[in-house]
Formats: structure tokens, sequence, C-alpha cells
């Protein structure tokens, strides 16, 4: 599996024969076709060092146009490819994110409701204050 001991093994038998150099090549080529045809939003554009953490495991999950482009040139969907999503390593991870704290809309409402002429700005705890009152336009 990728991103464990040596690297993504899938991936690196897919390639097989292939030098890395000229895979990047072939790569690159399949990229700017699709990009012709539309499916590519951008053009494409590969490096030797980006191929080399996909098979070393550093890149678990490629970017999209990258699995378009992979998809394209192997025939294959990229988790055949050895990649792992990351929805699908959620329940490998270890760790959890804990929940926001519900204090924090508890104050912000509170405030709210006993202050009217007070709103929040853009982000939850920053105040601005408008005038007293009627508007001052008015």
């Amino acid at each position: 599996m990728a991103g464990q001991g040596r690297g993504n093994e899938a991936f690196r038998a897919a390639r097989a024969e292939l030098a890395q150099e000229k895979l990047v090549e072939e790569l690159i080529a399949v990229g700017r076709r699709l990009h012709r045809e539309g499916r590519l939003r951008r053009s494409y554009d590969l490096t030797l060092r980006q191929l080399r953490r996909w098979e070393s495991g550093q890149t678990v999950w490629p970017r999209k146009d990258s699995r378009i482009v992979l998809e394209e040139y192997f025939g294959r969907a990229v988790g055949e490819l050895g990649f792992v999503s990351p929805l699908n390593a959620s329940a490998e991870r270890t760790e959890t994110i804990p929940p926001p704290h519900p204090r924090k809309w508890v104050i912000v409402r509170t405030a709210a409701a006993l202050w009217p002429h007070w709103e929040p700005r853009r982000h939850c705890l920053r105040w601005s204050r408008r005038p007293y009152g009627p508007s001052a336009a008015g």
C-alpha cells in the first residue's frame, strides 16, 4: 500500500520496465491531449520529482488532473495503482479530529440576542458596532 514500507509497489509494477523519464514524457503528452479535448481545465505538466514521490509513497493521493491522466494512460482506476483516497484512509487513521467547541456558538448567539445593535463580523468572535438606535443617515 502507498505510504508504507517500500513505497507504492502497485504503481511501480504498473510502470513495469518503462524508464521514469519516458513515463513522465508520455504522461505529459496524454495530459496535453486531454486538455485539448477539454477533459482537463488547464494544461498538464508533470515533473520527474513528482513521479518519484508517487512511487516512494510520499504522495498517497494525486491531484485531480493527475488522477485523470493516470487513469487514461494505464486504463485502471488510481485505487488499483496503489493510491489511497483520503476519504478511504480515514478509517486507518489513529487520531481523530475533535468537534468544534459549542460554547463559541452559544456566546455569539447570546450576544446577538442581548445586543441587537451589534452584529458579528465575518469571523464569529469579532464584533463591529453599528450606531445605537435608528440609522445615522435617517
